[in-house]
């Protein structure tokens, strides 16, 4: 049995109607998923993009299945932001702090990748209710952030300045 994830029907008339809204990032790992290539090599096609979160939402939209219907895991392609991770505050966080931190977020997308780059996104990041959301999306913003050059050379002041409040 292969090991490498392919696209469902579904996935196939998704990259011609562009019925999901999928990021652009998405969209170009299921361009790239052909029920040949592992998740290995996927993750060296897409470079620095980790393809664990994309493939996890993939699957979850119905445009990729994972052989065996065995989800792919997240730790197994590439590590993801949680709230284990090294650095973040162990104390719970204030609504204040948690609407500086949706606030930053939002305002470095727009300012390093502009406002229509992911609005999904976006709107995630405005929904938070609170911190977990937030670190849980911070992956995703470290990897818009970095598609811009100005983003690429200030994203570690940017994520340090995040980390303050979130």
């Amino acid at each position: 049995m292969s090991s490498a994830p392919r696209k469902t029907p579904e996935g196939v008339a998704e990259l011609e109607a562009r019925a999901h809204g999928l990021s652009p990032l998405a969209r170009r790992l299921l361009i790239f998923i052909d029920g040949q290539r592992t998740a290995a090599d996927l993750q060296q096609l897409m470079g620095k993009t980790e393809v664990g979160p994309l493939l996890e939402a993939l699957i979850a939209c119905g445009c990729v299945v994972w052989p065996g219907g065995v989800p792919v895991a997240t730790s197994a392609v590439a590590p993801s932001a949680t709230s284990a991770e090294p650095g973040w505050p162990a104390e719970p966080r204030t609504p204040k702090q948690i609407e500086m931190a949706k606030n930053f977020m939002i305002n470095t997308l727009i300012t390093f990748v502009g406002q229509y780059a992911n609005p999904d996104l976006m709107k995630k990041v405005q929904a938070a209710t609170d911190s977990s959301v937030l670190r849980d999306s911070l992956q995703e913003w470290k990897r818009c952030i970095e598609t811009s050059t100005a983003g690429a050379r200030r994203l570690k002041e940017l994520e340090a300045e995040l980390r303050k409040v979130l």
